[in-house]
């Protein structure tokens, strides 16, 4: 297991049988509740892995999506910007996926 340290100065054990915070982040409901100044460069680590682990993450991209849409405005920079990297990050490049993205939402 690799320890993740946080700017909260908590500790999240990362690894592919710590199922805890998979399962926490794959409830897309909590990822936008998330998305803050403080915590942006975590979740952004711990979404990305989780991504990478899971492949194509639709409800995470629609959580993403969801903030950028209903909660951006009147947000200060540089976060706008860094949720918006974690989103187009996040988007598929297969033309297959993209397929399952645009008809799933």
């Amino acid at each position: 297991m690799e320890p993740f340290c946080g700017k909260a100065d908590q500790e999240i054990t990362m690894s592919s049988a710590d199922t805890a915070v998979s399962e926490v982040a794959a409830q897309r409901s909590h990822l936008r509740s998330l998305v803050s100044e403080p915590l942006i460069s975590d979740l952004t680590e711990i979404v990305q892995r989780i991504a990478g682990e899971r492949g194509l993450w639709l409800d995470a991209i629609r959580s993403i999506g969801d903030w950028l849409y209903f909660d951006r405005r009147g947000v200060p920079d540089p976060l706008p910007e860094q949720v918006r990297s974690l989103y187009d990050a996040l988007l598929p490049t297969d033309p297959v996926e993209r397929a399952l993205l645009y008809t799933r939402f």
